[in-house]
């Protein structure tokens, strides 16, 4: 595998659970034990530190623009940060497509 697989299935390993916060009621209502049901606090708690984590980490590798890295990070955080402090399920949708829009 090349480096970028490697990465991109590192990232999406490590949030991947962003889409069980949009429907958490639904999962909730299956007996669905997804991470945002199971441990709340965590989940939430690691996409800021995840998505600042991996934006750390794609700019150390392979960013040089300033602008571009300082968005990659900004993004990461906003996104990150909608998903920890903006908790309602129609906030947490809009979260998970920014997530998926950062991603790409």
């Amino acid at each position: 595998m090349t480096v970028a697989r490697d990465l991109s299935f590192m990232i999406i390993l490590t949030t991947i659970h962003a889409q069980d916060f949009r429907d958490e009621v639904g999962d909730r209502h299956e007996g669905r034990e997804t991470i945002p049901i199971v441990m709340p606090r965590v989940g939430r708690l690691s996409m800021p530190l995840g998505l600042m984590f991996w934006s750390l980490i794609l700019i150390i590798g392979w960013c040089r623009n300033v602008v571009l890295g300082a968005a990659l990070v900004g993004m990461g955080i906003w996104v990150g940060s909608r998903f920890y402090w903006v908790r309602d399920a129609d906030a947490d949708k809009t979260s998970y497509l920014l997530y998926n829009v950062r991603l790409c």
